[in-house]
């Protein structure tokens, strides 16, 4: 699970998803969402304003499939849940799930 706020940084990540990409919390933590897609998937979605903005989030489907990058610089086919998390600040929940 990854917890990313308005300004598409990342602000919280759990031990599952440290463990299925080589990074620690500390190296993940207030960086940018993008550092996790691959460098074919940042091409795609370049047109994009913003991958995870709210808007985004609101009007497209909630689950769909890509490729992360993981620390080694291998990629990790992955499913993506987007969900809003109402708390003083919006954020975007993103589950992850290996495919």
């Amino acid at each position: 699970m990854i917890i990313v706020n308005s300004n598409n940084k990342i602000d919280l990540v759990n031990e599952q998803l440290e463990q299925m990409t080589g990074y620690h919390h500390d190296g993940l933590l207030g960086q940018v969402v993008k550092l996790l897609l691959t460098d074919e998937m940042q091409e795609k979605v370049k047109g994009w304003r913003n991958l995870f903005s709210f808007s985004t989030v609101l009007s497209m489907k909630r689950i769909f499939e890509l490729d992360i990058r993981k620390k080694n610089a291998s990629n990790l086919a992955v499913e993506i849940s987007l969900n809003l998390r109402v708390t003083e600040e919006l954020m975007i929940m993103l589950t992850v799930y290996v495919i």
